[in-house]
């Protein structure tokens, strides 16, 4: 056991200092709106959505009062059957924004990758930015993508971080350490060249770029995963175009989950992707954070059981030093909470949760936003 469990943390501990290096090594992005002048790019905000009555119109707000000039964006939201008032909603603020226009999805055509292509088919703009119908923008958004692909001509996608709207709740603070953990490994992992998580909610593409790869041929039957089949095709085609913006002032907010059932579901939803991927980093990785946490949980019995109870406590501190260090880094990027009671419970509660999710994403059935979809 002792062989084994050293074999483990070591494998553990190296692929943590790697996602931190790699993270250290990604550029900040600056802090300063000034280079608005430099820019001349035009950019359209896509806004796919769906039963967002809630908070459409915040969000069209925060966007239409980012720091860009309103000749040189476009706000599009794409209404996918919505059975509230989402799109009346939308369309009455038409009125208030003449960069604002609303598209009802055609009958008969449904889902989120369908309404992403009807809206880059129906936008003017070089620069295609997205984000969900549950977020709010901050004021530097647009300017800081423009800047990013005007330093980086050869760039073809940049996607950014993105956290919960806190309400200093205790799961809202373990929900965004896990997604801070999420985002700092899916910018790491890019540095390094290997494309794994990214976040709809924040992150645009060059409309040729789209185009070029065929926007979601080969994966449009699978519901979710717009976001990382695209990132996956883009980094194909592009193995040098693709960049995580590691700006603190770019970090868009999206709201958490409104109920148990409903984060089951996301997470579900989320977990059933990688199933999907044909690359072999996106395969390897998720079981790999499957068996060690396995292994954890295996470990933990064995100290509340007595059984190895010296080697398996020893284990599960150096698990949780290297893994302090990691969420100290991604949660003071993300700008969220990290008390040390959340993270003593999510070393106990954590591996449960991945092992739970890395099983129930291969069976069964998840809804989301009224309608049903297998794993």
């Amino acid at each position: 056991m002792i062989i084994i469990s050293t074999a483990v943390i070591l494998i553990y501990s190296t692929f943590i200092i790697v996602i931190i290096w790699s993270w250290k090594s990604i550029k900040k992005g600056s802090n300063d709106i000034s280079y608005l002048e430099k820019n001349t790019f035009n950019i359209s905000v896509l806004i796919p959505v769906r039963n967002e009555a809630e908070n459409i119109e915040v969000l069209i707000r925060s966007i239409c009062k980012v720091a860009y000039h309103k000749s040189q964006y476009e706000v599009i939201v794409i209404d996918d059957h919505s059975n509230d008032n989402t799109g009346e909603i939308a369309k009455y603020l038409t009125k208030e924004y003449d960069q604002l226009k609303v598209i009802d999805q055609k009958k008969g055509v449904s889902g989120k990758k369908k309404a992403i292509e009807i809206g880059v088919s129906n936008s003017s703009g070089e620069i295609i930015v997205c984000t969900d119908g549950d977020c709010c923008v901050p004021q530097n958004w647009l300017a800081a993508y423009a800047e990013t692909y005007r330093k980086s001509p050869n760039t073809v996608m940049v996607f950014g971080g993105v956290r919960y709207k806190s309400n200093k709740s205790f799961v809202i603070d373990l929900l965004n350490i896990e997604l801070s953990i999420l985002q700092m490994i899916g910018g790491a992992s890019m540095k390094l060249g290997i494309p794994t998580m990214i976040n709809g909610a924040n992150l645009s593409y060059i409309k040729k770029a789209f185009k070029a790869v065929g926007a979601y041929s080969g994966n449009e039957n699978i519901p979710s995963g717009d976001d990382e089949f695209l990132l996956r095709k883009l980094h194909s085609k592009f193995p040098a175009g693709v960049e995580f913006l590691k700006d603190r002032l770019t970090i868009v907010e999206t709201l958490p989950p409104s109920s148990f059932e409903t984060w089951i579901h996301q997470r579900r939803r989320w977990a059933a992707k990688w199933k999907h991927h044909k690359d072999v980093y996106s395969k390897l990785i998720p079981v790999f954070i499957f068996l060690f946490n396995s292994f954890s949980i295996y470990m933990i019995f064995n100290v509340l059981s007595g059984n190895e109870r010296t080697v398996s406590i020893i284990f599960l501190g150096l698990k949780s030093v290297v893994e302090y260090l990691l969420i100290s880094i991604s949660t003071r990027f993300l700008g969220v909470s990290n008390k040390i009671l959340n993270f003593i419970y999510l070393q106990l509660i954590y591996p449960f949760y991945v092992v739970f999710f890395g099983i129930a994403s291969n069976f069964g059935k998840y809804t989301w936003k009224d309608r049903e979809y297998n794993n």
